[in-house]
């Protein structure tokens, strides 16, 4: 029997599917290898995939290139919550991963080195890719969709172009393995600063980024608007003399200040009922689907439906629209992309795009962002972070 480095612990962390898919590559045709998985087959697809990397047959197998197609998936594919950080330091990328390496003995590591039983926060492997350091992490076990046991992975990627330091997790497992979001960060932090002590690490105000969603608010509602008012069916002008005397026929207003307030009452259930009639597509490349800020000590919020349509629709959002002012600031946004599949820096194309739906809010001096996950695998996620990080730029 030959020896197979990657644990059934391991492996749950990935479909069987796409293992299946992923060992087939190494045979010669597809028949060969489901003929292979049929003679192996036992009433557990995982152990079935062991029994193939166990046989002779599983001989063919690359288990470095294997090694290294699982590495990619559990940093930059599986990872749905990304915490994004800054760092500063004087030294270069390779001075810092010899630095961490002379520590730990974990330069391209396998991953394999995480089957052990060792329960607490430990270094798994470091990889260098172009202008990234990418760490993966192991803490432990949780349990996977068919709550089997599975190895609990982390990924902390330091960009040394942005300067910054993105922590990465599967936000289910996290839950799964009873971990702490707060704790577990610190613990994290507590771990990368004894590695890099020439590094530092940089968590922002929780009212700065506030202030940064709320800039990100007020452009992507400003975008909508526009487009909401250029599909008036008469000028924006005439609509304001139409409601004007609308109102002054119905109510014979006095104040100048009660005729200024419910002129924009009247006009923005006109824009809502024409936004109602506007399919998403409208909005070009992007959109808000919900949000949410705090009113005092009240949560107010446009709640998501189950289709994450725009929300330029809703009665909530044109009537706490007004609400959201510099001080109240937004909690959270939840927006729709549209990406450009050949260069994420251009604008999308009507028919070849990806689509992106995040929600991006403040968490323990960082960026949270949570990916929205309709597939447990998202093959694009990493030009999906790498476009996001794009267009947050102007705002971090």
């Amino acid at each position: 029997m030959i020896t197979n480095p990657f644990s059934g612990n391991l492996l749950r962390n990935f479909t069987a599917d796409y293992l299946h898919n992923t060992l087939s590559s190494y045979w010669k045709t597809a028949k060969e290898y489901n003929k292979l998985k049929t003679n192996m087959f036992v009433d557990n697809s995982f152990l079935t995939i062991t029994r193939i990397l166990e046989s002779k047959d599983g001989e063919v197998v690359d288990k470095e290139k294997l090694d290294k197609t699982l590495f990619n998936e559990l940093t930059w594919v599986l990872p749905d919550n990304h915490f994004i950080y800054f760092f500063e330091t004087d030294d270069n990328i390779n001075r810092i991963k010899n630095v961490i390496d002379d520590k730990t003995n974990a330069l391209d590591r396998p991953i394999h080195y995480s089957s052990t039983e060792y329960e607490e926060l430990q270094l798994v492997s470091i990889r260098q890719e172009d202008d990234s350091l990418v760490l993966l992490f192991r803490y432990g076990f949780t349990r996977n969709e068919e709550t089997k046991k599975t190895i609990f992975f982390i990924a902390c990627e330091y960009n040394f172009s942005r300067k910054t330091f993105i922590i990465k997790m599967r936000d289910t497992l996290r839950s799964n393995a009873g971990k702490n979001r707060r704790s577990l960060i610190s613990e994290i932090f507590g771990y990368v600063k004894e590695l890099t002590p020439t590094v530092t690490y940089k968590r922002k105000a929780k009212k700065e980024i506030k202030n940064q969603i709320y800039q990100l608010f007020l452009t992507e509602t400003k975008k909508a608007e526009e487009i909401i008012q250029d599909s008036l069916p008469i000028p924006e002008t005439t609509l304001d003399i139409d409601i004007q005397a609308f109102i002054l026929d119905i109510l014979n207003l006095k104040s100048e200040d009660d005729l200024e307030s419910n002129l924009k009452i009247v006009k923005y259930m006109y824009f809502q009922n024409v936004a109602q009639n506007l399919n998403s597509k409208t909005f070009t490349d992007r959109y808000i689907f919900a949000f949410s800020f705090h009113d005092g000590n009240t949560t107010r919020s446009v709640t998501r439906d189950a289709k994450r349509q725009h929300i330029y629709g809703k009665k909530l959002y044109w009537n706490l629209k007004s609400l959201v002012t510099e001080d109240t600031k937004v909690d959270e946004i939840s927006m729709y992309f549209r990406i450009n599949k050949q260069n994420y820096k251009l604008k999308p194309l009507s028919n070849n795009f990806i689509g992106l739906e995040v929600t991006i809010r403040e968490f323990q001096g960082s960026y949270m962002v949570d990916y929205y996950n309709n597939i447990r695998r998202d093959s694009e996620r990493r030009m999906k972070s790498e476009f996001l990080l794009h267009e947050l730029e102007q705002y971090l």
